[in-house]
């Protein structure tokens, strides 16, 4: 097999795929109790452009939410996963959220595509679910049905498949 080889001083430079809507600058909040998880899912929504936060249980994701209340923001999403090794998982940390805040934007997240918070998330107040493992697309449209679901505004960036 030959392969041709470019010029020295070509230069390409790799831009990651547009999942067809802008998210950067959206602060989200990644809730899993697996550090790994939490590292990739988090890599991911950088690459989106995501301001980005971890947390290993549901008590933690409502401590910043209160914490981030008292300094005047909130995060525009969570990420959370539904079952968690002992602690808090993500259908109580949502009732918590939205008790304080019925805005809050969140996709279900589990592995157990038992559940049926993942076959019908509207029902269980979440804006969309999401099977491990996703794909990066898969990400930017579950945040994207997630931000629509709670009223957020989506600003799509005109790429072809854009909703």
């Amino acid at each position: 097999m030959w392969l041709p080889c470019g010029e020295p001083d070509q230069v390409v430079e790799a831009r990651p795929q547009s999942p067809g809507v802008d998210l950067r600058g959206r602060g989200v909040v990644v809730l899993d109790d697996q550090e790994y998880v939490r590292e990739v899912v988090a890599g991911m929504l950088r690459r989106l452009g995501c301001q980005v936060r971890t947390v290993a249980d549901g008590a933690q994701a409502l401590e910043l939410a209160r914490q981030d209340a008292g300094c005047g923001r909130r995060p525009e999403l969570f990420l959370l996963d539904l079952t968690n090794a002992g602690g808090m998982g993500g259908r109580q940390a949502l009732e918590a959220l939205r008790a304080a805040d019925p805005r809050v934007a969140a996709v279900a997240v589990s592995g157990h595509a038992e559940d049926p918070i993942m076959e019908r998330p509207g029902a269980y107040g979440f804006g969309a679910s999401l099977r491990k493992p996703f794909t990066l697309e898969e990400l930017a449209e579950a945040l994207r049905r997630a931000l629509q679901a709670a009223g957020a505004p989506v600003v799509h960036d005109g790429s072809p498949g854009a909703a």
